[in-house]
């Protein structure tokens, strides 16, 4: 039993239907607008915050010391040789210079493997700005107990 409408019938719900649709519209789009603006208010929080990790990383490095000035790769070795207490038993070669990068070589010829260890754990410090590039180990010509150890190092400038 089909229901006939009469054209003012279909016209009311044609009404109805888009009042609903609109009603329903426009509470989407306010509920849009109210995460848009919570995603604004968080974004512009999460910005503040790695804003002020960026400061504290220029002025804190990485062990929580504060960063060093920059120098050159033979100040920086002579100080950490110096610390290590190795000093007088290495010979520092000196400085070559390609663009940016610094490189030096470190070379003894009598340490104990303790000794060796030590230097290269003090060179892999990472408050201190340099990278091992080639290493070479072997063992001493006078005494076949202790190491002949070459280091190079290398810095950016």
């Amino acid at each position: 039993m089909p229901v006939s409408l009469s054209e003012r019938e279909k016209v009311l719900l044609i009404a109805l239907g888009a009042v609903v649709l609109v009603i329903l519209t426009g509470w989407g789009l306010r509920s849009l607008a109210g995460y848009q603006h919570d995603l604004t208010v968080q974004l512009d929080s999460d910005r503040d915050a790695l804003n002020q990790l960026k400061a504290l990383d220029t002025t804190v490095g990485p062990t929580g010391a504060p960063r060093a000035v920059p120098r050159s790769l033979a100040a920086t070795m002579e100080d950490l040789l110096s610390r290590t207490g190795m000093r007088d038993r290495l010979q520092l070669n000196p400085v070559t210079q390609t663009g940016k990068v610094q490189s030096m070589e470190v070379k003894a010829e009598q340490l104990t493997l303790d000794e060796m260890v030590r230097l290269v754990y003090a060179m892999e410090n990472p408050d201190i700005p340099i990278q091992i590039d080639q290493f070479e180990i072997g063992p001493s010509f006078r005494d076949k107990q202790l190491l002949r150890v070459s280091i190079r190092v290398v810095a950016q400038s």
